[in-house]
């Protein structure tokens, strides 16, 4: 009898070993999924929020093209060899963005007047093909932001320009 008793002693301890290895590895292994879980269903949360910032704080979106303002048509006297002639243009100008607009809406008349004072400088012969044109463009966008005393004017473009 005291055989059995010692027989029960040691087969207790060996059965409580193996199932306080067993808890562990189990505990581990569950330890071990919820971080790999935590981390990609965390990650996936994280990738989302910086998909979608949050709109009060998200600077504007650049999408190249600031914002235009339409002119009315221009008609000017030109100089020409067969005496006096007339360009009629209209403008679309491209601004560098929202903030001036307020000031280019203020300074309207002021651009309308450099555009005409320089349009009407011009001959015939100045306005005839694609390279004058664009030259053109490219010194009214000079000449307004000098006037405007700043970067306001990104481009100027015709949508109407007629010489006759």
């Amino acid at each position: 009898m005291a055989e059995e008793t010692q027989n029960e002693d040691v087969e207790q301890p060996k059965k409580s070993k193996t199932m306080l290895i067993v808890i562990i590895v189990v505990g581990a292994n569950l330890a071990i999924i919820g971080v790999v879980l935590a981390l990609t269903l965390g990650g996936s949360k994280s990738a989302e929020a910086e998909a979608a910032p949050n709109p009060q704080t998200a600077a504007p979106v650049q999408t190249g093209l600031g914002p235009l303002v339409k002119l009315d048509s221009f008609i000017v006297n030109v100089a020409s060899e067969e005496g006096t002639q007339y360009l009629k243009a209209s403008l679309v100008i491209e601004l560098t963005g929202e903030h001036v607009n307020d000031l280019f809406s203020k300074s309207e008349m002021i651009v309308r007047n450099e555009v005409l004072m320089y349009l009407s400088s011009l001959s015939v012969q100045n306005t005839q093909t694609v390279k004058q044109k664009r030259a053109i463009q490219s010194r009214l966008t000079k000449l307004i932001n000098k006037r405007l005393e700043g970067e306001i004017v990104k481009g100027a473009f015709f949508t109407e320009f007629v010489t006759q």
